[in-house]
């Protein structure tokens, strides 16, 4: 437990400190919440601060499965261009990030499809951080339906499979709905009695 005089002096300090407008700077960042795209286009990640502090870092973050942090780049800005350096994690093409600080992600795959957290850190102003989904959408193949070959029985006790179809490369992953004479069927994800 701290003495007496050390709690006044710190609730001293922290009254004075309230008066000054730099401690009560609060530093805030946007991005794009959401942002959806088709594979192998390109997206321009911008984050922006609001406050536009007078000198500030601002880094990209790549999240993983597992909820870590892979840094993907550190820039500042250097007039009225961002400078800095990128980090590719092997990705190819690399990541990039171009004049106005944007991360960029050339030829979109499904595995692209992430959160990317941009931390701006302003000095006395502070840290503030905004992450940005990314979702990416790939035009399924062609479906291919299969018909069973062999004889079905009408007097089995037992559901038989009819045909199977499949759709291929979609993301999200396609949903197959069957019909019979212009009537969805509601048909059980289990073969069963």
């Amino acid at each position: 437990m701290e003495p007496p005089d050390a709690r006044a002096g710190l609730l001293w300090l922290t009254f004075l400190l309230s008066g000054y407008s730099g401690a009560q700077a609060e530093l805030h960042v946007s991005v794009p919440p959401r942002v959806e795209v088709m594979r192998g286009e390109q997206v321009a990640l911008d984050c922006t601060p609001r406050e536009h502090p007078e000198h500030y870092v601002l880094e990209w973050f790549l999240v993983d499965g597992t909820g870590a942090r892979h840094r993907l780049a550190s820039v500042e800005p250097q007039g009225s261009e961002f400078l800095g350096t990128v980090h590719s994690l092997g990705r190819v093409p690399p990541y990039e990030v171009d004049s106005r600080g944007r991360l960029v992600i050339a030829k979109v795959q499904v595995g692209d499809g992430r959160d990317y957290v941009c931390v701006v850190k302003a000095g006395a102003a502070g840290t503030s951080e905004a992450t940005s989904s990314v979702r990416v959408f790939a035009t399924p193949e062609d479906t291919e339906v299969s018909p069973n070959k062999g004889t079905l029985s009408v007097m089995d006790q037992f559901a038989q499979e009819i045909a199977t179809c499949s759709s291929n490369n979609g993301n999200p992953v396609p949903r197959i709905t069957w019909y019979r004479n212009g009537q969805r069927l509601e048909v059980p994800m289990e073969v069963n009695q």
